[in-house]
């Protein structure tokens, strides 16, 4: 008996002796953490803001994190990561990015999720490179839509001592498009990143023509009708040359728009990246919008359509995928809480609130609040209707305001309306209305 309880004092005893290291006294030599007299650090690293809110937080084990909590200003969990499992909160509280496996050797499966919190992409990492049936899906969770990538596009990268080429992960393969009830409904054949062939499929599954037409100037009532003004059933494509080399996927049915156009980056039957999808039901833009930047897996914008009219929370992302603005939009007017976000990349201290201005019916109304990086409020700015009718400033001398590289501070947001969202319409100079 007095065995046993001396085990479990010595127990408490070490329990009791776990150090906390602050982050300023810690060094990284080959992926592992040591104190500043060389040793492997067993215990809690901890970083504060400087106003001593918590920043990171980190358990490690014989100089390696095994946990690691990422917080914003606010006190909200931004991040956690474990060698098999990361997951990423935006600062409006929702989850926007996850990964399982082995991340220290980029083998996971990545999963990006929209602005309010839905899986939109689940894509699988060999080696940090994109390999795999990249799977996308609609906002009530069903699969829409499967992209093949490979490893098998070949460039040259240049470096300090000479070329080398590398692979890099393109569309190869057949990519599929569902309805509702998971029928496929369009192929696209990929080959090394070339859009080869697109293929539309009736209910029954009998294959649809495919019409190349680069004629079309604008998406309207006309877009899926032949010259002759007969209905097309089936895939239109629509080949264009300005601002750059792009195509369009018409999904045509009965002689009206009918399922999601996509956009490409490149020339049908030549090398192309999709960047944009516009969902239609008869005829009208009804649905998420959804366009892509760099990657086809990053967003750069969600805008929300209600019977061709912009309705619901439109949101644009910096080109890191982190949240730029979110805008509230009622029957194609920004109507509710307009918030202007910080970047990560830009700024140390984490995309967080930068600003909130609120508007009725198109026009700023009301008080709008600009903070700091740390949550303080820096200013608040009283409208009425369109006009600045007063202003308050709030000393605060703990850290600048916003970012200075960030490409549209929260000070000049009330001003500067950024929700024109790039559209796949915009074709030849005058395909159709932006977002707005």
């Amino acid at each position: 008996m007095r065995l046993i309880s001396l085990i479990i004092l010595c127990l408490i005893s070490l329990a009791s002796t776990a150090k906390t290291y602050d982050a300023d006294e810690v060094v990284l030599k080959d992926n592992l953490l040591y104190d500043k007299k060389g040793n492997k650090i067993s215990g809690d690293i901890i970083k504060n803001y400087p106003n001593g809110a918590k920043f990171a937080y980190f358990k490690v084990t014989d100089g390696q994190s095994i946990e690691s909590f990422l917080y914003y200003p606010n006190g909200e969990l931004k991040n956690k990561e474990t060698k098999e499992h990361r997951i990423e909160y935006g600062p409006n509280h929702k989850i926007k990015r996850e990964s399982y496996g082995d991340r220290a050797h980029g083998n996971d499966v990545r999963k990006f999720y929209t602005g309010d919190g839905h899986l939109l992409i689940e894509a699988p990492f060999k080696n940090n490179r994109l390999n795999g049936t990249v799977k996308i899906y609609t906002d009530d969770a069903r699969l829409e839509e499967e992209r093949p990538y490979a490893p098998v596009s070949i460039r040259t990268v240049k470096t300090n001592k000479d070329e080398q080429t590398v692979k890099t992960s393109v569309l190869h393969g057949v990519g599929k498009l569902y309805d509702a009830h998971q029928k496929i409904i369009a192929t696209t054949d990929y080959d090394k990143g070339a859009v080869k062939k697109i293929t539309h499929f009736d209910a029954d599954g009998k294959e649809l023509p495919t019409v190349v037409n680069n004629n079309i100037k604008a998406f309207d009532e006309q877009t899926c009708k032949s010259q002759d003004g007969q209905p097309l059933t089936g895939a239109l494509i629509i080949n264009t040359v300005e601002p750059q080399p792009q195509f369009f996927e018409v999904p045509c049915r009965n002689g009206v728009i009918d399922g999601t156009i996509r956009a490409y980056l490149g020339t049908y039957g030549a090398y192309a990246r999709i960047y944009d999808n516009i969902p239609y039901k008869n005829g009208k833009k009804d649905g998420i919008a959804y366009v892509y930047t760099y990657s086809d897996l990053v967003l750069s914008g969600e805008v929300p359509y209600k019977n061709d009219t912009v309705d619901g929370t439109v949101r644009e992302y910096f080109k890191s995928g982190e949240l730029l603005y979110e805008t509230p939009y009622k029957a194609g007017q920004i109507d509710g809480i307009r918030k202007v976000y910080g970047s990560a990349h830009a700024n140390p201290m984490g995309d967080v609130l930068l600003g909130e201005f609120p508007y009725t019916k198109g026009q700023l109304n009301g008080v709008a609040t600009l903070y700091n990086t740390l949550g303080d409020v820096q200013k608040k700015i009283t409208y009425l209707f369109g006009k600045e009718m007063y202003t308050k400033n709030y000393g605060n001398d703990k850290i600048p305001t916003q970012p200075a590289s960030a490409s549209n501070s929260a000070s000049n947001a009330d001003s500067t309306d950024k929700t024109d969202v790039k559209s796949t319409e915009e074709t030849k100079g005058n395909v159709t209305e932006q977002t707005k």
